[in-house]
């Protein structure tokens, strides 16, 4: 057995046991076909939408997914299982970038890289899931060639990255960074540390000019910087909270003290030989600014290009970044002594084991949740269709969560970010599949909505139907659906 984990693998033995972790890994999300946030709109209407995000290669890839066609069918689950080979071949480019000989050992650490909480979110997409991941690989793969010398190539891959998903890009800096502080002889790396710079900012600097510009219509908020009169220390301040709370609720109790237990080695491995090997070690007060503008920066590009965004939200599907951070720093462990290379191993088997748990256990809640809501959008269905009403028919709020689902959220609190409660849009999307008529949604409609909610609460609409499940309820002109229970407290 000791044999097995100590044999040095081939190039292909490699890639064979990323495809087998990662199949291994999110074989739940393979197997319950889940729909996830936006996933029951598209298969029902067809549409595509990704160029207006500046994401043209997505949209890209989805026609040729679609063999060509202008409608966009559901192919589920070809894209989440092509993105178990993107990520093997994200194992196997980090293994043997970073490792001489790689083990068994090594691919299990690499793999930690795009088997956890935040990946997780992104793979949930039925229709995205290919698409995000090829957005890592091109990062990662841009910083290899970059360790090669290569910038001009891996200048053009991060542009592919940020074309495919803009958050990937953030993944090259920081892994550029933490191999940095790691190096022997900082001043021999300056010119590697400069060129690497320059490519990040080139590649942003054209995706920017030649995708966003021409692609990104000027309405579409979520394109729009933080304005130039704003407090950017006290923004980066709350929102880099919100982060460090995402990623610790993300990984649940257990998981974020080992987070916290891997960054307090992770300092124990790179301060000390870093004071020691820079020729500046007389002043050391230039060897202090330089670790704590890195370590810095390393937790900025963790929150990625959302930390300066105007309406910036924070969800685990935008922090995937952060992943690479960890994987970082336990490399970093893992390659200082002998001591902390065995340390290392058993905390990644530890992580790994607990990023598994919550993901089959996040899959079984969002499957419980998903086969609740199924019967309330029949029950909705049904109760609409009995009483021919001809009058227009809008949707507010979301559903409940079902009790199976608040059980697995008292243990994966991931679940609280991956929700995949219906509300007003993809409800009157099932409706109008259900044979429903009338239902009305549209962004135009949802303030004539809130005010249909309002009336609700006011006692101004009668209601058809009233439990804790939805309502129904309607005035001479309009009828709401209301989903969840009616608590006008909260209004």
């Amino acid at each position: 057995m000791s044999n097995i984990f100590n044999e040095e693998l081939s190039k292909a033995k490699i890639f064979l046991s990323g495809i087998i972790i990662s199949l291994f890994s999110y074989y739940p999300l393979i197997s319950q076909r889940l729909y996830f946030v936006d996933d029951i709109t598209r298969s029902i209407n067809g549409y595509f939408g990704w160029i207006g995000l500046g994401r043209p290669l997505t949209e890209y890839l989805m026609v040729v997914l679609s063999l060509g066609s202008s409608n966009l069918p559901d192919i589920t689950p070809l894209p989440q299982l092509l993105s178990i080979g993107v990520m093997a071949f994200i194992i196997y480019l980090l293994a043997v970038t970073l490792f001489n000989q790689v083990r068994i050992e090594n691919i299990l650490l690499c793999s930690l890289s795009v088997i956890n909480p935040m990946v997780f979110s992104n793979i949930l997409y039925r229709y995205d899931s290919l698409s995000m991941t090829l957005s890592i690989l091109f990062s990662v793969w841009a910083w290899s060639l970059t360790c090669k010398s290569k910038y001009l190539l891996s200048c053009i891959l991060l542009i592919i990255s940020a074309s495919f998903y803009q958050p990937a890009v953030s993944i090259y800096p920081i892994l550029v960074i933490i191999f940095y502080l790691k190096s022997i002889n900082i001043e021999n790396n300056n010119s590697m540390i400069v060129k690497s710079i320059i490519s990040f900012l080139v590649a942003n600097v054209l995706y920017f000019l030649f995708i966003v510009k021409f692609t990104m219509p000027v309405s579409e908020a979520r394109g729009s910087l933080v304005s130039l009169n704003t407090s950017y220390i006290e923004i980066f301040r709350k929102r880099l909270y919100e982060v460090y709370d995402v990623i610790k609720d993300s990984y649940s109790h257990v998981g974020s003290f080992i987070l916290l237990l891997i960054f307090i080695l992770f300092l124990c491995s790179i301060v000390p030989p870093f004071f020691k090997s820079t020729k500046y070690s007389k002043s050391n007060f230039f060897s202090i600014f330089i670790v704590m503008i890195s370590i810095s920066l390393l937790f900025l590009f963790s929150a990625g290009i959302n930390l300066i965004l105007k309406n910036g939200y924070f969800t685990p599907r935008v922090l995937f970044p952060a992943a690479f951070f960890i994987f970082g720093m336990l490399c970093v462990c893992y390659v200082s002594t002998p001591i902390l290379r065995y340390l290392t191993v058993s905390i990644s088997y530890c992580l790994l084991f607990i990023t598994i748990g919550i993901i089959y256990g996040s899959t079984s809640g969002l499957y419980h949740q998903e086969k609740y809501d199924t019967y309330i959008s029949s029950s909705v269905s049904r109760d609409l269709s009995a009483h021919n009403i001809v009058k227009p028919i809008f949707i507010y709020g979301k559903t409940n969560d079902s009790k199976s689902f608040k059980t697995s959220q008292k243990t994966f609190k991931l679940l609280s970010y991956i929700s995949n409660n219906l509300y007003d849009m993809t409800l009157s999307q099932i409706l109008v599949d259900n044979g429903v008529k009338n239902v009305k949604f549209s962004s135009q409609y949802r303030i004539h909505t809130l005010e249909l909610a309002r009336s609700v609460c006011e006692g101004k609409m009668e209601p058809l139907i009233v439990n804790n499940q939805y309502s129904i309820f309607e005035n001479d002109l309009d009828i709401i659906v209301y989903l969840g229970t009616v608590n006008c407290l909260t209004k």
